[in-house]
């Protein structure tokens, strides 16, 4: 994990790819997706690294349980945030959620659900069903076209993963690949896009 020097900052491939500042293509990753759904909630973040994220989330959540695989990047992120109450950093083995996270009222992930196989995905989806409240919301990065622009992307498509979201009963409210006022932004240098998924059904 040294090589991350810039906590997940020096990923600015994605930015170029479109022609933006990474400083402004990262700020409409935020303003876009994470401050209308994240503000005042209960929050998951899936695959925090250095908090690349989690800074923004911790800023308007109320609550973020964020999870990782890698037990050096939670080491690190609690140090990182130490000072910070509304966070707990917490280790996981990389397709289900910890036992003592709570009802969530919003999941995000960025830049790890690219590199996930489907079936690891797939039991995230059924997690994330057993955890978000009626009316939460997921919001995932993932790879969009079997992985064939590289990038190290899985064999994850677009019409795969609406396939698993209607088998665990989940709903897709959009998937996109471009964002801003003028679709400056987008993730479209390996082939990726951005899924909203909603929890619709009410818990027994």
């Amino acid at each position: 994990m040294s090589a991350w020097k810039k906590d997940g900052d020096e990923w600015t491939d994605q930015a170029a790819f479109c022609k933006q500042p990474y400083e402004a293509w990262k700020a409409s990753l935020i303003d876009t997706f994470i401050k209308p759904n994240a503000t005042g909630k209960i929050v998951l973040e899936i695959g925090f690294g250095h908090g690349r994220w989690t800074e923004s989330l911790i800023s308007v959540a109320k609550q973020v349980f964020a999870v990782d695989i890698f037990l050096d990047n939670a080491t690190y992120c609690r140090k990182k945030f130490l000072n910070m109450e509304n966070v707990r950093f917490l280790v996981n083995d990389g397709y289900t959620i910890p036992s003592q996270t709570p009802a969530i009222d919003f999941v995000w992930s960025y830049d790890s659900f690219v590199h996930f196989k489907p079936e690891d995905i797939y039991s995230y989806l059924k997690e994330m069903k057993r955890l978000l409240v009626p009316g939460g919301i997921a919001i995932i990065h993932h790879a969009s076209n079997g992985g064939v622009e590289g990038g190290g992307r899985s064999y994850m498509t677009r019409h795969l993963l609406t396939a698993m979201l209607d088998e665990v009963g989940l709903n897709l409210m959009a998937q996109t690949d471009s964002w801003g006022n003028q679709h400056q932004y987008n993730c479209r240098l390996f082939g990726d896009c951005i899924s909203t998924i909603q929890s619709l059904q009410s818990k027994p």
